[in-house]
């Protein structure tokens, strides 16, 4: 803690950054504590349905690629964002293709909409299917998972993914 805060309460000790940070992530980190960690102030998210979106990733014609959730002007946010820290979006992956996901994140939980396949992890194969109930898997050992889905063990076309990661 620098030497100029004088907190008589773990309150009013502020979000801090690194001072020295050693890389990207590091200097977009902010550090807080127990009694002060939920106490950011963010924009409002604005009311919003998105329709065009789902419809536009589950379209037969649809191209591999991401499909963004996007409200970043609404919040006046540089980056898109479905709200003040996450991005929700939908990922099409089409038979015989691969689609990158590697995302300067926290974290990322991803929901099977439509398909099966795999998709390969720090050099582990890792199958996926459409089911009932979505999975979060989280790995700490791994800073910025990377993440590629699709290729030949894909036996259906028109992989669907709605996706929801931390920025």
């Amino acid at each position: 803690m620098p030497n100029e805060i004088k907190a008589k309460t773990m309150a009013e000790i502020p979000m801090q950054r690194a001072p020295q940070a050693g890389s990207p992530a590091q200097a977009r980190g902010r550090y807080f504590n127990s009694a002060n960690a939920f106490n950011l102030i963010l924009p409002p998210v604005p009311d919003a349905v998105f329709t065009d979106e789902p419809a536009s990733a589950l379209a037969a014609d649809a191209s591999t690629g991401y499909t963004t959730c996007d409200l970043a002007g609404d919040m006046q946010k540089p980056s898109p964002a479905t709200t003040p820290l996450l991005l929700a979006r939908y990922a099409r992956v089409n038979a015989g293709e691969i689609l990158d996901a590697h995302f300067d994140t926290t974290g990322s939980i991803w929901y099977v909409i439509q398909g099966e396949g795999t998709v390969t992890l720090d050099r582990q194969e890792i199958a996926w299917w459409q089911s009932v109930h979505g999975e979060c898997h989280s790995r700490r050992d791994i800073a910025a998972p990377h993440l590629l889905f699709g290729g030949e063990n894909q036996r259906n076309a028109g992989h669907i993914f709605a996706s929801v990661h931390g920025i």
